[in-house]
């Protein structure tokens, strides 16, 4: 048996709500877990799949999300301890490593957990970058601390510049602008 272990989408909810017992520091893990239970057509669209080492909330979460030509691996630990985490990830044989493959951000446990699974399976890490999280309470004017340059404003985004921000995203992929 995998130890990497799908959990059925009922389950998703319980996965999630985990993630909401320690804020900020797992404010990602909630909202990562959050995102497919709102929008579930993107479930289909983009074939995402949950799993849980050894089928144990308490040890992490591990999402695959296959974007067509690029593929996701989003690894959420419960805390700083991620040893069954890692067991999970180096013996899993759900993972295809000769694939390339996105972690598309990692808070410090995570980054650390590659650092040592990356040798043992053969894997180079080809760029790693400080993950900085910026949570803002209820109660935040948008935008109230951006300083943008003379003549340019903020505003929220309507699906006519789906297109416009697809063109200008450094992750842009051929499915993309449904995402």
């Amino acid at each position: 048996m995998d130890p990497l272990v799908e959990m059925s989408s009922k389950r998703w909810p319980e996965i999630r709500d985990s993630f909401d017992t320690r804020k900020p520091r797992d404010i990602t893990g909630y909202y990562m877990m959050d995102i497919p239970l709102r929008h579930p057509e993107l479930v289909d669209a983009f074939s995402i799949k949950v799993f849980c080492p050894y089928g144990l909330i308490e040890n992490g979460a591990v999402l695959f999300i296959d974007k067509g030509a690029l593929k996701e691996v989003v690894i959420l630990a419960k805390n700083n301890n991620t040893e069954q985490l890692e067991k999970a990830i180096v013996n899993a044989k759900r993972i295809d490593w000769s694939e390339v493959l996105c972690v598309p951000w990692a808070d410090a446990p995570v980054t650390r957990l590659m650092k040592r699974v990356c040798p043992k399976i053969g894997v180079k890490m080809i760029k790693s970058t400080a993950t900085i999280r910026h949570v803002r309470s209820k109660d935040s004017e948008p935008f109230e601390d951006l300083e943008a340059p003379p003549g340019t404003y903020t505003a929220p985004l309507d699906v006519k510049h789906v297109d416009q921000v697809d063109r200008a995203w450094v992750f842009r992929y051929p499915t993309s602008p449904r995402f």
